[in-house]
């Protein structure tokens, strides 16, 4: 092992060393359906990738708590996030950047084209009316084309059916949090529909410095408090006027007011308002007996931030809007014995316009930064292919012609081979990422030569793993494990070139790195009706290989292990532990920062009084632990919310 992944011994370390352990979503059964590793529903026993899928009721756990804490625990997958409720943060798959990971809600690309790596941060949404969260790891260009390097999100959004129901929660707790959510949803065979509206407010606390001894003990003043309000709406409705026929729209909308800091200072002037919306209408045709379907979609998507010192006199107000529309359409065939082909088009146009202003806004002279658009046009295929009753394969690939950048071909195969006997699949996957530039590194406003875009390539990589899935003997649970590698080159960087009289950078193709590691879970009855363990753990090392150092903010060890107690009818409680190991957070030179080991103890309950009302509560960090997950920035500490739901 080299010397940037040496990690001195800690308690969560060591705790986590003794656990193969999973997330609160655990393995599915045999026969659940997930859509996001095939793009088409499929039985999850035959794939042949790695995927974890969050239900709906372990969503409902954390009431309305940030999205991102819901994932956190998932094999291969890390959160960094900077001060709480509202604040910016990513997601990352098996070592990649935040960029490198795809996020999609509802099966339409969410990222935010106008951020420096066209990436989506979980701090802008609420997670309102989530039926299921499906967590695809692995490179799939081959089939989602840019960005899905780390691995795909996919976020979905109930879809009504049967009776009319009705839903209602209202939560509170601590930090001056409030919050409600309400949702209907229903459906005939001619016609379904789903509409759902949250709200919360929080007022937060510092997102600079809170709990941080190194920080607060020098204050002469104390720390203002970050407040956040948000809003969210979504909704799916269809409409089935034949048999085999359907159109399908959907939107989702998120509002969020917060206050933040920067990574030096407590700043009690900075705001940022964003409004993300994103829609799409979807037709789709069965026809031959339901051995051919043909889906067209039409998709749009906005980013709309507002950021800075709004009022302030004298300071900077920054706009930043990225739109992505586009169409896509897929033709899957049914061959019976020779499986199935799914064969793919897309094209999707990207544009953003990031602006500054004096403060007070009105007061001077607007300039644009960048405005810049770019077109890329995508065709795609896959095919799948059973041999004989044990053996499932599939070989898929995809070509992307940016009109900004070079052209990429990426692609795809992956095998899953069960024996029914002893409960076992063996799975196997190997495939290429890529990644297209963004506008922001294209266009940046500071590099020398404005005449046109930078000359740069997509970023690339090639990835694979091999991994099994048992089930326990007796029906006692599952457990799984995966090794995996990913090598990327021409990752995309960042250099200064001048100071005086002007300054100039630009982003230019140089970085290589390389992950590799192992993911484990575990979901076990320990005594059925009564007690249930699970958890995860996962062992990556994340090497820049360029300057031989770990990659920032990328855990050596994690995990999580939780205890279910079920033993009182309409009580379930839920004791979880979740642990973290030493993380590079700034590398340079003369200095390398790394951030602390913690281990997090958080305590769901949830009680159902009757076949209309629920009660729930949770309490976070209840040992009062002090960490960070992005240096400088503040976290949580003990805390409790608690709150009632009504379902009709």
């Amino acid at each position: 092992m080299t010397a940037p992944f040496r990690c001195r011994p800690l308690t969560a370390g060591a705790a986590l060393s003794l656990f193969f352990v999973l997330p609160a979503a655990a393995q599915t059964s045999s026969n659940e359906i997930v859509v996001t590793p095939y793009r088409t529903p499929t039985e999850l026993s035959s794939t042949g990738s790695a995927v974890t899928v969050i239900r709906r009721e372990d969503i409902e756990k954390w009431g309305n708590a940030p999205l991102a804490d819901i994932l956190r625990g998932t094999p291969g997958l890390a959160v960094s996030d900077r001060g709480g409720h509202g604040s910016n943060s990513g997601v990352s798959l098996r070592g990649g950047s935040v960029g490198q990971t795809l996020v999609l809600i509802d099966g339409i690309r969410a990222g935010d084209p106008s951020q420096i790596s066209a990436d989506f941060d979980f701090g802008h949404v609420l997670p309102t009316d989530v039926e299921r969260i499906e967590i695809l790891r692995g490179p799939q260009s081959a089939l989602y084309g840019s960005d899905a390097m780390g691995g795909v999100i996919n976020i979905i959004t109930r879809k009504g059916s049967g009776r009319p129901k009705a839903e209602a929660m209202v939560e509170g707790g601590s930090y001056g949090t409030a919050s409600t959510k309400a949702s209907v949803s229903g459906g005939t065979e001619a016609v379904s529909y789903s509409l759902a509206l949250t709200g919360l407010h929080s007022d937060g606390f510092s997102r600079y410095g809170y709990r941080i001894g190194r920080i607060t003990s020098g204050l002469t003043s104390s720390l203002e408090k970050d407040s956040t309000d948000k809003f969210a709406g979504t909704g799916r409705f269809s409409f089935r006027p034949a048999d085999g026929v359907e159109i399908e729209t959907g939107f989702a909308s998120y509002l969020s007011n917060t206050h933040y800091d920067d990574s030096t200072a407590d700043d009690p002037l900075d705001r940022q308002r964003a409004l993300v919306t994103q829609g799409f209408v979807k037709g789709t045709v069965d026809s031959f007996d339901q051995r051919n379907r043909t889906t067209v979609t039409l998709f749009a998507h906005r980013t709309d931030r507002r950021t800075g010192s709004y009022y302030a006199p004298s300071m900077t107000a920054y706009d930043y809007r990225g739109d992505r529309y586009g169409a896509e359409i897929q033709n899957d065939t049914k061959f019976g014995d020779w499986g199935t082909t799914t064969l793919g088009v897309r094209t999707e146009t990207e544009t953003i316009l990031n602006t500054n202003e004096p403060t007070p806004r009105g007061s001077g002279t607007k300039t644009i930064d960048v405005e810049a658009s770019q077109a890329t046009n995508s065709i795609f295929a896959l095919h799948r292919l059973p041999i004989g009753k044990a053996l499932v394969i599939s070989l898929g690939g995809r070509i992307d012609a940016v009109d900004t950048s070079e052209t990429f071909a990426t692609w795809r195969g992956t095998a899953a081979y069960t024996i029914e006997e002893t409960g076992t699949k063996l799975r196997a996957s190997l495939g290429t990422g890529a990644k297209a530039p963004s506008l922001y590194q294209l266009y940046n406003p500071y590099r020398p030569d404005t005449s046109g875009p930078t000359a740069l390539r997509p970023e690339t990589s090639i990835g694979g793993d091999v991994g099994i899935d048992q089930k326990l003997p007796a029906g006692l649970g599952t457990a799984s494990a995966s090794v995996f590698f990913n090598r990327y080159k021409d990752l995309i960087g960042w250099r200064d070139l001048q100071y005086s009289p002007t300054y100039q950078g630009e982003y230019y193709n140089v970085n290589r790195a390389e992950t590799k590691g192992v993911e484990t879970s575990v979901d076990l009855g320990l005594l059925p009706g009564l007690f249930r363990a699970k958890g995860t753990y996962t062992f990556l090392l994340a090497e820049d290989l360029d300057k031989g150092k770990a990659l920032l903010l990328r855990p050596q060890h994690q995990g999580s292990i939780g205890l279910v107690y079920t033993g009182i009818r309409d009580l379930e409680v839920e004791t979880r532990v979740t642990m973290v190991g030493h993380r590079m957070d700034y590398v340079s030179s003369t200095e390398d920062v790394r951030l602390a080991p913690y281990a997090r103890l958080d305590v769901f309950a949830n009680y159902r009084v009757n076949d209309t009302f629920s009660v729930f509560a949770r309490a976070e960090n209840l040992t009062d632990a002090h960490y960070e997950t992005v240096r400088n920035y503040g976290t949580p500490g003990r805390s409790a919310y608690a709150g009632i739901r009504a379902k009709w």
